[in-house]
């Protein structure tokens, strides 16, 4: 994945995040997620593994704060 793909995907993510989160998305950053495996997203966004946390952006900002 190149740089590029990566920024845009990392601004796609952080605009979910503010939507679904607004001033709250540092914390769900470092908050362990039972449907990550315990594991907080910002682990996953540092590995570069987006697409679960980008998933749950998504059922958040749909109504679903599973």
């Amino acid at each position: 994945m190149g740089n590029q793909s990566r920024e845009r995907r990392l601004e796609h993510l952080v605009a979910l995040g503010r939507e679904a989160y607004g001033d709250g998305f540092e914390a769900f950053l470092q908050t362990p997620r039972r449907s990550l495996g315990m594991e907080c997203p910002a682990s996953l966004i540092e590995r570069g593994d987006y697409e679960p946390v980008i998933a749950l952006l998504v059922k958040a900002i749909e109504g679903d704060f599973s």
